[in-house]
């Protein structure tokens, strides 16, 4: 028994010495895979950051792109209804203008109806007169004719005169106004 004892102990020693050293090795190896799988681990998530970040700046980048294109196309549909809108207000303007001068058209030749109705009723009513005149006249003699046509000279030219110093009159306040 005491060559077991002998045996055993040294055995026993050596195996704890053996287990010891496998454990601390384990432990070595375990505290190492740790530190290295905390450094992948870090070295990951750095990366993903990186990666999280490049995507992150572009996509703001296109989004930028994006917006100013969209801008561009914006100003660039506003600058053609401004245009259209431009050119509309010109046609309108025009339309307003040809509208008013047809509507001067349609007063002037109203006006020029008026006037020609007004002159037929005054020729109407001169000829009804030279009529009355020319019967008169028939029954006159030669004296008394040439009275009344010295009389009617009289008439006309008074109210010639009467006209040109109305329009004298007329020309002179308008000058005093200037």
């Amino acid at each position: 028994m005491e060559v077991v004892s002998s045996w055993i102990l040294p055995f026993l020693i050596g195996f704890g010495g053996a287990f010891l050293a496998g454990y601390l090795m384990s432990r070595r190896v375990r505290v190492q895979a740790k530190t290295e799988a905390e450094s992948i681990i870090s070295l990951a998530r750095r990366e993903a950051d990186v990666v999280s970040k490049e995507s992150r700046s572009t996509l703001e980048l296109e989004i930028r792109e994006k917006r100013s294109e969209i801008e561009r196309e914006a100003k660039g549909m506003e600058m053609e209804i401004d245009i259209l809108l431009s050119e509309i207000k010109s046609h309108e303007e025009s339309l307003a203008a040809l509208d008013h001068e047809l509507r001067l058209r349609e007063k002037n030749i109203e006006d020029e109806i008026q006037n020609l109705k007004d002159d037929e009723s005054r020729l109407s009513e001169m000829s009804k007169n030279v009529q009355r005149t020319m019967a008169n006249l028939a029954s006159m003699d030669v004296d008394q004719i040439k009275k009344e046509l010295r009389e009617q000279v009289e008439l006309d030219s008074n109210d010639e005169l009467s006209r040109l110093r109305k329009e004298l009159l007329e020309r002179s306040e308008a000058d005093v106004k200037r």
